[in-house]
């Protein structure tokens, strides 16, 4: 026997490797895709419901596929997208489908790193969008679109009102809870206690190896410098016993941005005054969010005012959220609560009142965002308001801290 194409010199349809894993919202697109991946004659995708719930246990199962996000029932593609952007893995292509014909669309969602395909598609239109992408997958020609890490700097007014605290609480809760890999960077070079708030165990920073130039610095090295507390949770720190500080910011720094593109999150602990750390907000041009952690005294709102100041006057676009730690007692406060908002010119968006046994919950490396007390609440509000998420209305916790002053 012989092979009758080989011999007459004809192509042979070589079954595509092509993985596609979609999260749809219509039966409509769910049956197209399935009877388009059925004709050509490749396997099928695997097809899930487009809910949060579903993305979040699912979407990074397949970092090897196309991930396929259907929002043909959204009148808003762009918000929905962003919403969930931190539940998708940062290396595998995403297709958005959707219904909003719109050039500002294209031009968002491909900032964002993502590929918009118009609907309605014909089968062919879909089927040739969706192979385009793979092969330029397979060829690893998708630099373009590689999604980078929302970088989050948790700025303190000053030292000791809780920054490296609130940096891992919040890490902690975006990977342990809202399913985003993050990395924390730890830009205090000389000391600070960023381990302990983390709960790790006989902690040691990562040493630079001397000789080592910025330019050989790649993901693969990057990654090696990190201490991995989880699968989600990293936490970038180094020392050196050869470079300047100043060399070793540069080096936290294009370390980060490599890290960025493996992660979701990168949540940056920029603890100590805030008019000496305020430089590299001014810097950084990828800066997504500031949280910017202060006391009621008179010292950390001066620095508080003058990050919020150089934000508006230098017309930064990051946003900024104020987050007032009571670090002691409320009625030690040097500062009224009423008086804070017009001192820095600017709205506190979240207040997390003094809990007596936080020492304690952290010396048995607790996570203090699980825990049912009123500080934890605190801590999911600024969760929530940096993923977006409906604001909670201040209710009785800023009136019951008001009362006690």
């Amino acid at each position: 026997m012989f092979d009758l194409s080989n011999s007459m010199n004809l192509p042979v349809n070589k079954k595509q490797n092509l993985e596609l894993v979609l999260f749809h919202q219509t039966d409509e697109y769910r049956q197209l895709i399935e009877e388009v991946f059925r004709f050509e004659g490749v396997s099928e995708p695997l097809v899930l419901d487009n809910t949060d719930e579903v993305v979040a246990q699912h979407a990074r199962k397949y970092p090897n596929h196309i991930i396929m996000i259907e929002l043909n029932n959204s009148h808003h593609v762009v918000n929905d997208i962003e919403r969930i952007s931190h539940l998708l893995p940062n290396n595998a292509p995403v297709i958005v489908l959707g219904k909003e014909n719109s050039i500002s669309v294209i031009r968002a969602l491909k900032d964002m790193g993502y590929y918009y395909l118009f609907c309605p598609a014909t089968k062919t239109e879909l089927f040739d969008f969706v192979s385009e992408i793979n092969e330029k997958n397979m060829k690893k020609e998708l630099g373009s679109t590689t999604r980078k890490a929302k970088k989050i700097a948790v700025l303190g007014a000053k030292g000791g009102v809780g920054t490296s605290f609130i940096a891992a609480e919040l890490s902690k809760e975006l990977s342990g809870s809202r399913n985003s890999s993050c990395v924390v960077v730890d830009h205090n070079i000389r000391g600070g206690n960023l381990d302990i708030m983390l709960g790790m165990k006989h902690f040691k920073r990562r040493k630079l190896t001397q000789g080592m130039l910025l330019s050989n610095l790649d993901v693969d090295y990057a990654t090696n410098m990190v201490t991995k507390l989880n699968d989600m949770l990293s936490l970038l720190s180094i020392e050196s016993d050869n470079f300047s500080i100043e060399e070793m910011k540069e080096y936290i720094s294009v370390l980060t941005s490599q890290l960025a593109l493996q992660a979701n999150f990168i949540i940056e602990d920029l603890s100590g005054s805030a008019s000496e750390k305020l430089s590299y907000l001014t810097k950084s041009a990828d800066v997504d969010a500031v949280v910017l952690v202060a006391d009621q005294t008179v010292s950390s709102l001066r620095e508080a005012a003058l990050v919020v100041n150089t934000i508006k006057e230098k017309n930064l676009p990051i946003r900024v959220i104020v987050v007032v730690n009571h670090t002691k007692p409320e009625k030690y406060s040097t500062i009224e609560s009423q008086e804070v908002e017009k001192y820095i010119n600017k709205n506190i968006d979240v207040i997390c009142p003094f809990e007596p046994k936080l020492g304690t919950y952290l010396l048995h490396r607790d996570s203090i965002y699980t825990k049912d007390i009123e500080i934890a609440q605190s801590l999911n509000r600024i969760t929530a308001l940096l993923l977006g998420e409906e604001e909670i209305k201040k209710s009785s916790l800023l009136k019951r801290l008001i009362k006690r002053l």
